[in-house]
């Protein structure tokens, strides 16, 4: 059987599956154009390639990993892939109530790539195939003081300062204010080479003069 004949085979059981649950179907997924080994459009399969793992506690005190492949569907975050892959991976998450299977972009040539838990949204186990949906993530718009706010305006209290970065709170209006002042006037400047500019002049004179020195 020709390569275009098993593509159009596997497009159509594709677009029969999602269509069946409801989603457009887009084929980011595979190639556009099918002919000799150089003109295969490898970009779009390779761009759309995604690592799903699934990691739970198992014997001796071992982690138990499941890893497979999955496809990215659409821009809105669904994967496609096997129903079997998500039954071993179930099988490896059985033992972590909540813990759920994890997938992040295959990026070549990249030294590492965020991941992100899925939920499994429909099986087809005649098929053999599986939709997933990425969560989105937690998004933060704005702060002020030890609070932070999502976009829906909830508010959260900022435990770890974003990590030691915001030790005095956010929105802080005096810090504010020194920046803004500071970035119209130099915004930056070595300081190397027996040279200086005046916040660091300014800075220094005020820790030697709260140090005790003897």
């Amino acid at each position: 059987m020709r390569m275009d004949s098993r593509l159009d085979i596997l497009r159509g059981s594709l677009q029969t599956f999602l269509l069946a649950i409801g989603l457009s179907y887009a084929s980011l997924a595979l190639p556009q154009e099918v002919g000799t080994p150089d003109s295969l459009a490898t970009e779009p399969v390779t761009a759309a390639v995604v690592q799903l793992l699934a990691v739970g506690p198992g014997a001796e005190d071992k982690n138990r990993e499941c890893a497979a492949t999955g496809f990215l569907v659409n821009e809105e975050g669904y994967l496609l892939t096997n129903a079997h892959v998500i039954a071993d991976a179930r099988r490896c998450l059985a033992a972590s109530p909540g813990t759920k299977i994890m997938a992040k972009l295959a990026r070549p040539g990249a030294r590492a790539a965020p991941a992100v838990s899925c939920d499994v949204v429909a099986l087809d186990d005649l098929h053999d195939l599986a939709l997933l949906k990425t969560e989105r993530p937690l998004v933060f718009e704005r702060g002020k003081g030890i609070f932070i706010y999502d976009e829906n305006g909830k508010d959260y209290i900022e435990s770890v300062s974003c990590f030691y970065c915001v030790s005095l709170g956010f929105s802080e209006e005096r810090l504010v204010d020194a920046a803004t002042r500071q970035l119209k006037t130099l915004p930056m400047y070595s300081s190397a080479i027996h040279r200086t500019v005046p916040p660091v002049m300014e800075l220094t004179e005020r820790l030697a003069a709260l140090s005790p020195v003897k």
